[in-house]
C-alpha cells in the first residue's frame, strides 16, 4: 500500500513536470512569434547538392576548370583539357579550396544545378574566385575580368560563334524553376555557415524559382564577398518560367546580399559591382539588407521588370550607391528605382552618387519602413550628382521623415513631384530643378538658394523603349562654381547645354 505522503509527493512532482513542459512550450511559441515578427516568411528550400566535407587532409590550391560538355568529374580539373564537368563536383571539393583558388567555368556552357557555397574561405589578399573563362580562336585562355562580351562577327571567343552581340558567360539555368537559386550561401537553409572572401564573377543566371544569387547572413558575418559582372534575368517567382514576375511574400530578392542580425554580425561589406539584373520575380531585383560593414553598390544596370523596388538598400552603415542605371517604364505605381528604410539598426548612413533613374515611377525614396526595434532608427542619406529623367510619380519622396536627415545637392531633377515632409532635416541646393521641355511638370521642389530651374540639360538616347542608356552626353555645370557640376557625369567646361 502506498502511503498518503508518497501520493502527495508524487502528485506535486507531476504538477511540477506539467508546469515545466507547458512553460517550455509557451517560451518556444513566444520565441517563434518574435522570429515571425522580425521576418514573416518561410525559409526557402535549397536545391539538393552534395554536402561538402568538413575538413581536408590535403587542401586544393591553384586553378580548376569546369566544362559542361567535355569535362569529366574523374579528371584532375587543373587544365582545360582535363576539366571537371559538374557543379556537384565543385561543391564536393569546395571546402578543400585553399585561399587564392580560382574555379573557372567554360563560357557558353550550361549547368542546371545550384552552386551552393559552404565552408569556403579565401583571405583579403587571396579570395576564392568562381568565374567564367573562354577559349580564343588561337587556343589561348581568357578569364573573365568583366563580362565576356561577344561583339558579333570576328569575335575571338569560340563560345560566341553564331551568338552575335551579348555575353559569353558560363550559364546556370534553373530549368524553368526546377532549381531554387543559381549561386547561394544562405545560412537560413544551413549553408553559407562560414564563407568569406569569395568573388562571384561573370555568370549568366536565369530561370530559377526563388533567387538568382543569394548571400544571406543569420549568425556569422560573410566578409569579403564580391558579386560582379553577372547577368541575372528571368529569375524568381513567375519570371522563372518566362512569365511576369510576382511577389510571393517570401522576400526573395534576385541579387540578394542580406544580413538578418541587425548589426550583431559586425557587418559584411558586400560589394555588388557591374551586374545586370532585369525581369525579376519575388521582391526586389537588387537588395542589400542591413549590412553595417560599408557595402558598395556600383555600376549596376537594373530593370526593367522590377516587382517591388529595383535597388533596395535597407539599414546600411556607410553604404555607397554609385554610378548605377535603373529604368522601369512599365513598373507598377509605387516602385522605386532607389529605395531605403531603417527599422533594425540605430543609425543608417548612405550616399547616392552619380546614379541615373530613368522612366521609373519613383526615382529616390526613403521611409521609416515600420516599427523601430533599435532606437532611434535614424537615416542620414546624401544624394549627390544624380540624374532623374521623367519619373512617373516622384523624383524624391520621404513621407515619414522619422529621424531622417537628407542632403540633396547637385542633382538634375527631370520631372514629376518632390514630396519630402517638413519634419525631415533637409538640405536642398545646387540642383537643376527641371527641364521645361519635359512632359512631366515638376512640382514641390524645395527652393535652393543656388538652384537652377528649367534649364534643359543634354540627354542622349532618351526615347522610351530604346533600352538602357546614359541619358546625359554632358552634365549641367554649376553656374556659380566652375569646379562643380550637376547630374551623373562630370563637365569638362563650366557651361550649360541649351
Amino acid at each position: 500500500m502506498v502511503s498518503t505522503w508518497t501520493c502527495r509527493r508524487m502528485s506535486a512532482c507531476l504538477r511540477s513536470a506539467v508546469v515545466a513542459v507547458l512553460s517550455g512550450l509557451m517560451l518556444a511559441l513566444l520565441m517563434q512569434g518574435a522570429s515571425f515578427a522580425k521576418r514573416p516568411r518561410p525559409k526557402p528550400t535549397p536545391s539538393p547538392s552534395p554536402t561538402p566535407s568538413p575538413s581536408c587532409s590535403s587542401p586544393l590550391s591553384g586553378v580548376f576548370y569546369v566544362d559542361s560538355l567535355n569535362g569529366n568529374d574523374s579528371n584532375s580539373g587543373t587544365l582545360p583539357s582535363s576539366a571537371w564537368q559538374t557543379i556537384s563536383k565543385v561543391v564536393s571539393e569546395e571546402s578543400c579550396f585553399a585561399a587564392g583558388v580560382n574555379v573557372y567555368f567554360l563560357g557558353g556552357g550550361t549547368w542546371n544545378d545550384e552552386l551552393t557555397l559552404n565552408n569556403v574561405h579565401g583571405t583579403a589578399g587571396s579570395p576564392i574566385t568562381f568565374s567564367s573563362y573562354a577559349v580564343n580562336s588561337n587556343g589561348t585562355i581568357t578569364t573573365a575580368t568583366s563580362n565576356l562580351q561577344c561583339s558579333g562577327a570576328g569575335t575571338p571567343y569560340a563560345c560566341c560563334t553564331g551568338k552575335g552581340a551579348g555575353t559569353c558567360s558560363a550559364i546556370i539555368d534553373g530549368n524553368n524553376g526546377a532549381v531554387a537559386s543559381c549561386i547561394a550561401a544562405d545560412q537560413s537553409t544551413g549553408t553559407g555557415s562560414n564563407v568569406s572572401y569569395i568573388t562571384i564573377n561573370g555568370f549568366e543566371c536565369r530561370n530559377t524559382s526563388q533567387y538568382g544569387i543569394d548571400f544571406r547572413v543569420e549568425t556569422i558575418a560573410m566578409p569579403g564577398i564580391i558579386i560582379q559582372n553577372n547577368y541575372i534575368h528571368n529569375s524568381g517567382p513567375g519570371a522563372d518560367t518566362g512569365g511576369n514576375g510576382f511577389d510571393d511574400g517570401n522576400y526573395r530578392n534576385q541579387l540578394n546580399a542580406e544580413d538578418d542580425t541587425s548589426g550583431a554580425s559586425g557587418g559584411d561589406g558586400f560589394q555588388i559591382i557591374g551586374n545586370t539584373v532585369k525581369n525579376c520575380g519575388g521582391h526586389n531585383c537588387l537588395q542589400v539588407h542591413y549590412d553595417t560593414g560599408g557595402p558598395l553598390v556600383k555600376g549596376n544596370i537594373v530593370g526593367p521588370g522590377c516587382v517591388h523596388n529595383c535597388i533596395d538598400t535597407k539599414g546600411v552603415v556607410n553604404g555607397q550607391v554609385s554610378n548605377n542605371v535603373v529604368t522601369c517604364p512599365t513598373c507598377s505605381t509605387g516602385t522605386a528605382a532607389f529605395y531605403t528604410e531603417n527599422t533594425y539598426v540605430p543609425g543608417e548612413t548612405i550616399t547616392y552618387t552619380g546614379n541615373i533613374a530613368y522612366s521609373a515611377p519613383i526615382a529616390f525614396q526613403a521611409e521609416a519602413g515600420g516599427s523601430c526595434s533599435h532606437s532611434p532608427c535614424s537615416i542620414n542619406a546624401k544624394y549627390y550628382n544624380n540624374t532623374i529623367y521623367v519619373p512617373g510619380q516622384f523624383n524624391f519622396i520621404d513621407s515619414s521623415c522619422t529621424n531622417h536627415t537628407l542632403d540633396i545637392e547637385n542633382n538634375i531633377v527631370g520631372g514629376a513631384t518632390t514630396d519630402i515632409h517638413s519634419n525631415c532635416t533637409l538640405t536642398w541646393n545646387y540642383n537643376d530643378d527641371g527641364d521645361g521641355g519635359l512632359s512631366a511638370t515638376i512640382t514641390g521642389n524645395p527652393a535652393g538658394f543656388n538652384d537652377l530651374r528649367d534649364v534643359p540639360p543634354c540627354y542622349a538616347s532618351v526615347s522610351p523603349g530604346t533600352g538602357f542608356l546614359s541619358p546625359q552626353s554632358t552634365s549641367v555645370c554649376g553656374a556659380s562654381n566652375a569646379s562643380s557640376y550637376l547630374g551623373a557625369t562630370a563637365c569638362t567646361t563650366p557651361t550649360i547645354c541649351q
